[in-house]
């Protein structure tokens, strides 16, 4: 399976690590010191899950690379669906019960992978990586290629 992430070029040495998420506050589905590596089932939701948080022409750093991630076959992933997921997760803020559900699923780890759904686009996902569970070390960076927002209209 391959999945996407948009990354700065000088975090990708660590870009698996899901130390980014771990030093930032108010991300929805993980609490401050908790590692976990976001990413999309595709390149153009990845793309759409960054510019939903920055101004495109002022605050998009022009290192962002769009990075493709091949997770090898056989891995365990848990799916999570909406129906299960406490009122308010696709809201902005987004509060604490999705951050204790992404939090739980780091700390059991019992899955590779959980399969969540975008608060941003229905009936498309995004897809969390545990970096603390022990076949994290499978996963492989195919590419990464820079963005240019430059080709973007204003």
């Amino acid at each position: 399976m391959r999945v996407y992430r948009i990354e700065r070029h000088k975090y990708l040495p660590e870009v698996l690590s899901g130390r980014g998420a771990a030093l930032s506050e108010g991300n929805r589905w993980n609490s401050l010191h908790t590692p976990m590596v976001y990413c999309s089932e595709s390149r153009s939701l990845a793309l759409l899950e960054v510019l939903a948080h920055v101004d495109l022409y002022t605050e998009l750093p022009t290192d962002r690379m769009l990075v493709e991630i091949e997770i090898p076959d056989g891995m365990t992933v848990q799916h999570l669906p909406t129906e299960l997921l406490p009122d308010g997760w696709n809201t902005f803020p987004s509060g604490e019960g999705t951050q204790r559900i992404g939090d739980d699923f780091i700390r059991k780890s019992d899955h590779l992978l959980m399969q969540v759904p975008s608060s941003l686009v229905e009936g498309e996902y995004n897809f969390l990586i545990n970096p603390l569970h022990p076949k994290a070390k499978e996963i492989r960076i195919i590419s990464a290629v820079q963005i240019k927002p430059e080709r973007w209209r204003k």
